[in-house]
């Protein structure tokens, strides 16, 4: 949205930036109005959620932009999140989730820093405060923990599954603290991955075992050594002067 658009019901929000490296850096947005009847032109979305017809936009902005990025915003945000969600149409033409900053140039950093300023609704007490992030993050929490098990349920009746998606959710499952005996959880770890985990715990501490012995070791026998090296230095040095002393009386 643009506060150009003025009475106009419908426009096409365009960001405009640069690509640094492998950052995308927006600098300016502009609201483009049209009139088309909704019946003609129905590629319509608004936010804050995503649409099926996120998709064929995205796909639209690429037959004019090589590098069409999807950004969802909201507008109405209540919790303390980034109101602003990115996302790129990757090689397989799905959308690709971008991570997001919000930030500006050194010219801009004041009224960037008043604008979050307003757009974060704060109570005016750091404890009221640091308990609605709590309630926030639980919320957040429980939202993407349903979305985990209706994946994992919509994989079970049958859908095609995302091996990099149950990548990430194995690493958050072998993540969670173990607090008890529970049969259910030391299924949910798995017998192989605690077994692994245990053999490298061992391995190590037998390393360092025996690398304590040899500290041991070295501490007791250095000393010896040098004792009998002083020994035996004499008693070549006595053996020399010996051998020394009788030729010279041989002489």
């Amino acid at each position: 949205d643009h506060y150009k658009r003025q009475s106009y019901k419908r426009v096409i929000g365009v960001l405009l930036g640069k690509i640094e490296k492998s950052q995308i850096i927006v600098t300016n947005s502009l609201a483009v109005p049209f009139e088309e009847s909704e019946n003609q032109f129905f590629l319509d979305t608004s936010g804050p959620q995503m649409y099926k017809t996120d998709l064929k936009i995205t796909k639209t902005i690429g037959l004019f932009c090589d590098t069409p990025i999807l950004a969802i915003i909201n507008v109405h945000l209540e919790s303390d999140d980034i109101p602003v969600q990115a996302f790129k149409l990757g090689v397989d033409e799905s959308l690709n989730h971008l991570n997001v900053v919000i930030g500006a140039d050194e010219n801009e950093e004041v009224g960037v820093e008043h604008l979050l300023r307003n757009i974060k609704s704060g109570t005016g007490t750091t404890l009221m405060d640091k308990l609605n992030n709590i309630k926030n993050s639980l919320i957040k929490y429980s939202s993407s923990l349903g979305n985990i098990i209706r994946y994992l349920m919509e994989i079970e009746d049958g859908r095609e599954s995302n091996q990099e998606i149950l990548k990430v959710l194995q690493k958050i499952i072998n993540g969670i603290p173990k607090l008890g005996e529970d049969v259910e959880m030391q299924e949910i770890y798995g017998v192989e991955l605690i077994n692994t985990v245990k053999c490298s715990e061992i391995a190590i501490l037998l390393v360092l075992i025996i690398e304590i012995f040899h500290l041991m070791n070295n501490k007791v026998y250095n000393p010896i050594k040098k004792r009998y090296d002083t020994i035996f230095l004499d008693s070549d040095q006595l053996i020399l002067s010996f051998q020394n002393f009788t030729k010279n009386n041989s002489r």
